[in-house]
């Protein structure tokens, strides 16, 4: 059985992420989607809009993710034992975050023969809920 690896904060679910589940879903029999804790979350003034119970659940809904999980902690570290406790063959990002996937990450699947994979599409502008949220708030 071979499983995938979805990490990122998921507050406001849109395209680009369902695209991303997906194509991860594609490549496995099993696909965790790990989500930062609302600690972890804050980025800017009123971030995140969703609290991590909420982002989950969005996330459990779908039917192409087997489990979900809230990613204690900050940075890097956080994300590689949340890597080291599901060991997935794949741990697939968006293109966008391939420059900044930090070396610890990609050894940390590495070190038992995981692979790092990036979607090909790539929707910085257009799919961020972040540059989405922050969009739609000057508008109003």
């Amino acid at each position: 059985m071979t499983t995938a690896l979805c990490h990122g904060v998921f507050d406001v679910l849109h395209v680009g992420h369902i695209r991303l589940i997906e194509f991860a879903r594609a490549m496995s029999d099993r696909l965790v989607v790990s989500i930062g804790s609302d600690e972890h979350v804050q980025h800017a003034k009123g971030m995140p809009f969703n609290n991590q119970d909420w982002r989950k659940e969005m996330l459990e809904s779908l039917s192409c993710v087997d489990e979900v999980v809230i990613t204690e902690g900050l940075g890097v570290a956080a994300t590689i034992a949340t890597i080291r406790l599901v060991r997935p063959n794949f741990y697939v990002k968006g293109r966008e975050c391939e420059k900044q996937l930090a070396p610890a990450e990609r050894k940390a699947v590495a070190d038992y023969g995981g692979v790092v994979v990036f979607m090909n599409e790539f929707h910085k502008d257009s799919c961020s809920s972040s540059v989405l949220t922050r969009k739609r708030m000057a508008a109003t």
